[in-house]
């Protein structure tokens, strides 16, 4: 089912910057840099509030919205604390510069809640640890240390 909202560390109305030849682009920050950029109203919501209105439980998330990762993840957290959900997620970057926060503030907030990152390396997961300048990953996985205890003994290298 499809909702007309997006996620965020604080509910509202917010500026989303959009250009039609690159939608998937849409953020709400301008990360195309483009000065032809169109500005629209869009709405967000947390995570949090979102799954206790709908008493909904989660077991998965996806997560790639142009740079404001962090912002889903703090929205969420109390969701991912209680559900312990299994996260993909694409960070870069470029796009969490546009959001004035270092990508490993990602990681570490994963860490403080016993999670681990892996990266996607052929049919087996590899461990994650830091995104420096070298980084050519853009796709994180990140799994419970407990919970999904039995999954990283599969699938990792």
């Amino acid at each position: 089912m499809a909702h007309n909202f997006g996620f965020s560390n604080s509910s509202g109305e917010f500026d989303f910057y959009f250009y039609a030849e690159h939608s998937g682009n849409a953020s709400s920050a301008n990360v195309s840099n483009r000065d032809d950029i169109e500005v629209l109203k869009c709405k967000l919501r947390t995570l949090d509030e979102y799954t206790s209105q709908e008493n909904l439980s989660v077991d998965f998330i996806k997560c790639d919205v142009e740079g404001a990762e962090l912002m889903v993840f703090q929205g969420g957290l109390q969701t991912i604390r209680q559900y312990k959900p299994i996260v993909f997620s694409e960070i870069l970057r470029k796009f969490s510069a546009k959001f004035n926060y270092n990508p490993n503030e990602i990681f570490d907030l994963f860490k403080s809640e016993n999670y681990r990152a892996f990266t996607s390396s052929g049919e087996k997961l590899k461990e994650f640890f830091v995104m420096d300048e070298s980084t050519i990953q853009t796709n994180f996985f990140f799994l419970h240390n407990e919970k999904h205890s039995r999954h990283i003994k599969l699938l990792c290298e």
